[in-house]
């Protein structure tokens, strides 16, 4: 099956499809609301129809060698490991086959375990405890009484039947016991396992996928048996049987874990729920490509209707005014737009807040990037003003503090620490343009227009600095 991409996001599979706009969506462009199945389109508002949850999930031939990997993970291979090296105990004895008939059956829950967990959506091996191996044991037991019915239909053809018959029942059985190991896995039913409509309406809601499944599973029985034979060869009798076990046991929890995830791609189609959905889709699992809250909104600017979206994040920022998010991306549109009128307005109001909440470092930035666009752009407070100022120059933005400056006593003459961001500007004046007289007649200002002021000390030391450092300047006669 061709996979569906998003329209806004072409790298994350589509989950959602307007036929009225014709449109496909993915999970973060479009969310149901609560109580629906389905969400409403962001463009037009009509309800949307499903795609198939299946076009977020990863096909399962594109995942083959991480199922080689799977039995690898430190808990499977520790497992199988042990029962492996169980299977060296076994003699000819009867004790010898219990015992091993006992390995199977905890290694036959653990892979019925494996396929119930990947099939929910969990792709990662779970710990194995006690109740992993103890609860529901019977699943192995009934998966042997199901080859031992299949083996014993396939024996009665044969035997009434002829050779003809058999070949045709004998690759019938090999191409519905996967579709049955799984039912049984689901169900865990026997009879609902063994009844052939089951297995036929399985077969049929996965379709051709299933068909190549079967056929990955019958390279993997080759394999395992081409592995073990070569082990024959070169290992000694006792070693070989454990080793050959595990060879086993490994390429059938590949096998599981193909068949547990085969149902988790297709738990729609099948009607088998899922606890981990779309955990593992094309954009790295269930994460939205975008942020959710402004996703209409995204929308609505690459279909080019930027004054619906600007006033979606104004009407955002006004119903929760703390939202910087919003504010954000509100500033971003007006820096891609280069919208000057915007900029003084918002982008001011933001530099305030960011101001007032200790986030000195953005508000700077904020400034900095909307003022090449908006170069009369002030916050709307002295104290903000001033503050922002001391930021810039203390990070080489010295012709910006000035502008921030300017006649600041004129706008806010109440403001009591003009005389600090009046020595703020002799400072830059002298120190970064070398204005050493338009330093001394601010200084000048202060002296005259604050006198008694606690702040003027701290003028006058600098006036002092300068004369000495002119002076020091100056050549000798």
């Amino acid at each position: 099956m061709e996979k569906i991409y998003c329209k806004y996001h072409p790298a994350a599979p589509a989950r959602w499809h307007c036929p009225s706009c014709r449109v496909n969506f993915c999970m973060a462009c479009a969310e149901p609301d609560t109580g629906r199945v389905e969400p409403t389109c962001p463009l037009c508002g009509q309800r949307t129809t499903s795609l198939g949850a299946g076009n977020l999930i990863r096909p399962f031939w594109q995942r083959i060698p991480r199922f080689f990997l799977f039995p690898a993970h430190v808990i499977p291979l520790l497992f199988i490991l042990v029962l492996a090296g169980l299977s060296m105990l076994v003699s000819g004895s009867l004790f010898g086959m219990l015992f091993m008939l006992a390995i199977n059956i905890v290694f036959f829950k653990y892979a019925f375990v494996i396929l119930e967990d990947t099939a929910q959506g969990y792709l990662e091996p779970r710990p194995i405890t006690k109740s992993v191996i103890s609860d529901e044991l019977e699943l192995p037991l009934k998966q042997l009484l199901l080859i031992f019915f299949i083996g014993t239909l396939n024996y009665k053809v044969l035997q009434y039947f002829g050779l003809g018959p058999f070949f045709i029942t004998v690759f019938m059985s090999v191409v519905a016991f996967p579709a049955a190991i799984m039912v049984l896995a689901v169900e865990h039913s026997f009879f609902r396992a063994l009844n052939p409509l089951m297995i036929l309406v399985t077969i049929k809601r996965i379709g051709m996928s299933y068909f190549i499944m079967c056929l990955f599973l019958a390279l993997l029985l080759s394999g395992a048996a081409v592995a073990s034979d070569i082990l024959t060869t070169v290992l000694p009798q006792k070693l070989w049987f454990a080793s050959s076990n595990f060879i086993n046991m490994y390429f059938i929890l590949i096998m599981y874990n193909m068949m547990g995830y085969v149902i988790y791609q297709y738990h729609e189609q099948l009607g088998h729920s899922v606890t981990e959905a779309y955990l593992e889709s094309e954009t790295g699992g269930n994460k939205a490509v975008s942020d959710p809250r402004f996703r209409h909104i995204d929308i609505l600017l690459q279909e080019g209707k930027t004054a619906e979206a600007e006033q979606k994040l104004v009407r955002a920022i006004k119903d929760n005014p703390g939202e910087f998010d919003a504010r954000e991306k509100l500033h971003r549109f007006y820096i891609a737009t280069h919208n000057q009128k915007g900029l003084m307005q918002h982008s001011a109001d933001y530099i305030m807040r960011l101001l007032h909440t200790n986030r000195p470092s953005e508000a700077m930035r904020i400034y900095l990037e909307a003022s090449h666009i908006a170069s009369q752009l002030k916050p709307g407070g002295a104290r903000e003003r001033h503050e922002l100022a001391e930021l810039l120059k203390t990070n080489g933005q010295s012709r910006a503090a000035l502008s921030l400056l300017n006649n600041l006593h004129q706008e806010f003459p109440s403001y009591e620490g003009i005389p600090g961001a009046y020595l703020l500007v002799a400072q830059i004046m002298f120190e970064y343009f070398g204005e050493e007289k338009k330093a001394l007649q601010v200084l000048d200002f202060l002296k005259k227009k604050y006198a008694g002021h606690p702040f003027l000390k701290d003028v006058e030391e600098y006036r002092q600095v300068i004369e000495k450092m002119t002076t020091a300047s100056q050549p000798s006669a």
